[in-house]
């Protein structure tokens, strides 16, 4: 059973560009700049270093997540290179060590056969697939909450305290990896109210143990919060990303278990109502308390914030794979007592339904596989020289300068992105939406004075148009003599609501650019109207609040 999971890695293994969630090539390209850091090492100017790099490379989230995952994949990245498949294979690395810490976690509760299949269930599930294979926080995060829900667990079994001490280091670690590990607050209390050991914690160990993990915690959570905490706090009372929910809402009640299904598939969910109904019974209820505390934690944390994803609610799974194993063993025992009585035929029905079942939902998921960018930016760097700058615009930038950066060891190039000097917003273009040019020779002027060698946009745009945006291609594509096309590359698109499209790579002719502005000048002098650019608020058909990807563009 435990072969299954990695069979089905490598049947399912594609290449791909890190696109997922459009976080994955700002996770990237951070662990990059850690690699960086620690190569150059700046240690008397670390801030202006960083600002100096945001600015060359400007695709960081430099504290809008913790930076415990990226230093230590810049660490790795020291070692074997820049590859994003560096940082693909510790995502991997750490779904392994989760499904370890689960197992150990079952192993005290139930025989080794149960929790294997726990385990398995747990791996083949369609998030955890999806998770444990794109560079996103959540796996790492997760197996560390795992690890110190473990550690806890064996703390609150056998009272040694040494395993105190390593779960308050796990918490830590997992609250360094991303804020969700925020979770583990309810769930380690109601673990300890479940098993009626409460009083337990009141002794001299916790607050020492407490206080291990705030001093590991502080000096980062401090630095994040002077300098992105309005940020924060907004994401989690309002929505920056273009969603309708608010805390407390009463949609929001129903949301997470809504999504139960998808994170899990329909066999698996199915047979975790039937588990869930089966652990009040009195010879499930001992073993159930862990998994119960982690699955009210999971909706309690999450519940309230006005950032409803379903995978937030990741955290959960591994109780889910829980319930669905003891409802495998009633479903086992149900057809055990019909027809097949020998040889324990009725178990090895219920578990290839459920495993069998999963595996075929999960190697049905929609792909995420975007190839073509590296192409693209292997063109810029051709048509450029050392100290040039690139000029970018598209959703996913962040992938581009990971591949010009990935491709220019030198560090020899600077990347200019269109939407923090011509428009920009905080997380979809519903949100907070602000055009600088409104004019052609406004927006043109902008252009010349990067002093771009190379340009690179989306053609058409992946996920409908943004006005501003679109105009500046039109412009670009329109003039020639002043933009005289260079290349253009066929993007290969497995994207959920993406469609087909091309990178598009021009050069700039400076002086035939700043002819034709002057030009544009007198014609204005004579009385001549330019074209006037799009407007912010134009009606682009394609482009709905709904089919606008969760895009984080720091």
């Amino acid at each position: 059973m435990a072969a299954l999971p990695v069979l089905l890695h490598l049947v399912a293994l594609a290449p791909a560009e890190p696109v997922f969630h459009g976080d994955a090539n700002r996770h990237v390209m951070t662990s990059v700049f850690f690699r960086d850091f620690l190569v150059d090492a700046p240690l008397s100017h670390p801030k202006q270093y960083a600002e100096a790099y945001y600015k060359q490379y400007p695709a960081l989230g430099l504290m809008v997540w913790p930076p415990l995952f990226h230093g230590v994949v810049g660490v790795l990245m020291t070692v074997f290179g820049t590859s994003a498949l560096v940082a693909r294979l510790f995502v991997f690395a750490t779904f392994a060590f989760a499904a370890i810490c689960l197992f150990r976690l079952c192993r005290r509760r139930m025989t080794d056969e149960q929790a294997s299949l726990v385990t398995v269930i747990f791996s083949l599930m369609p998030m955890t697939f999806q998770f444990s294979r794109f560079i996103m926080l959540e796996m790492p995060t997760l197996a560390l909450c795992l690890f110190c829900i473990e550690r806890f667990d064996a703390w609150l079994t056998e009272q040694r305290t040494c395993n105190l001490y390593v779960a308050a280091v796990a918490a830590a670690l997992a609250a360094l990896t991303r804020f969700d590990a925020a979770v583990l607050l309810p769930t380690l209390l109601l673990m300890a109210a479940f098993e009626r050991k409460l009083r337990q914690l009141f002794t001299w160990h916790v607050p020492i143990a407490a206080a291990i993990a705030l001093t590991l915690l502080g000096p980062t959570y401090v630095v994040i919060w002077r300098e992105l905490g309005e940020l924060h706090l907004r994401q989690a009372t309002e929505s920056v990303s273009g969603t309708a929910s608010q805390m407390f809402a009463s949609g929001s009640l129903w949301y997470y278990p809504a999504s139960i299904s998808g994170q899990t598939g329909w066999f698996v969910f199915a047979f975790f109502i039937i588990g869930l109904i089966a652990a009040f019974g009195k010879q499930n209820r001992p073993a159930a308390k862990v998994f119960a505390a982690l699955l009210i934690g999971t909706y309690a944390t999450f519940t309230p914030l006005a950032e409803l994803r379903p995978r937030h609610a990741i955290y959960w799974l591994p109780a889910i794979a829980y319930f669905a194993a003891t409802g495998t063993g009633v479903v086992a025992r149900a057809i055990q007592n019909t027809r097949f009585r020998r040889n324990n035929l009725g178990t090895v029905a219920a578990c290839v339904l459920i495993i069998g079942g999963t595996c075929i939902t999960t190697i049905r998921l929609a792909p995420f596989r975007v190839v073509g960018y590296a192409t693209a930016a292997n063109a810029a760097l051709q048509h450029s020289h050392t100290g040039d700058s690139i000029f970018i615009d598209g959703w996913w930038d962040g992938n581009i300068t990971y591949h010009l950066r990935h491709l220019d060891p030198g560090r020899s190039r600077h990347i200019i992105r269109a939407d923090q000097l011509l428009y920009e917003f905080t997380n979809v273009p519903t949100v907070d939406f602000q055009q600088h040019m409104e004019t052609d020779a406004e927006i043109l002027d902008a252009i010349l004075n990067t002093n771009a060698s190379c340009i690179v946009f989306e053609d058409p745009q992946p996920f409908g148009e943004i006005p501003i945006s679109r105009r500046i291609h039109e412009l670009i594509k329109s003039l020639p003599d002043q933009f005289p096309p260079l290349e253009t590359v066929p993007v290969s698109v497995a994207f959920p609501g993406a469609r087909q499209f091309n990178l598009k790579v021009f050069s700039m002719n400076s002086a035939q650019l700043r002819a034709h502005l002057d030009l544009m000048d007198d014609n204005r002098t004579n009385g001549t109207q330019n074209v006037p650019a799009f407007s912010v608020n134009s009606q682009v058909p394609g482009l709905t609040k709904s089919q606008l990807p969760k895009f984080s563009k720091p």
